[in-house]
């Protein structure tokens, strides 16, 4: 039991590190765009790239449902199986 723990505390001080390189890379990203575009543009730049004037938050939820869009019907598919017969009455 105790090399379990210790993979899974082996395993979290990786993900830490991880997470520490990562946040440094985006503030570099954005410290970059910021001084390229100017703090008027800035805004309009996270907008349009990430739908929010900031980082995009992660969900709780999984949003995997197909978008649905104004597209007109296809064409009708095959014809599926027959059911199986029902019960007699």
């Amino acid at each position: 039991m105790g090399e379990i723990r210790d993979i899974y505390n082996l395993a979290m001080v990786d993900m830490d590190e991880f997470n520490a390189i990562t946040d440094s890379a985006w503030s570099g990203i954005m410290q970059l765009e910021f001084h390229q575009l100017g703090s008027k543009n800035m805004g309009h730049f996270l907008t349009t790239t990430f739908g929010s004037s900031g980082r995009a938050k992660r969900s709780m939820v999984c949003n995997c449902a197909p978008k649905v869009g104004d597209c007109p019907p296809g064409p009708p598919g095959p014809p599926g199986d027959a059911g199986e017969d029902g019960e007699d009455g």
